[in-house]
């Protein structure tokens, strides 16, 4: 649950870091995982395919 907190609060939704408290090694390696998605999204949107069908 503190997982997806502290990923609402990475995507702006702030109310929800509030509750996170963990350790500097926890916080980045959620982090490092939350910015690998991202890189890995848009690069797969800007493929196209079934994808750009859908937005």
């Amino acid at each position: 649950m503190l997982f997806c907190e502290y990923l609402m609060a990475l995507n702006g939704a702030d109310e929800y870091g509030l509750h996170v408290n963990w350790t500097d090694e926890q916080r980045n390696s959620a982090k490092a995982r939350y910015d690998l998605f991202g890189t890995w999204y848009a690069d797969w949107i800007r493929e196209g395919g079934v994808i750009a069908e859908c937005m």
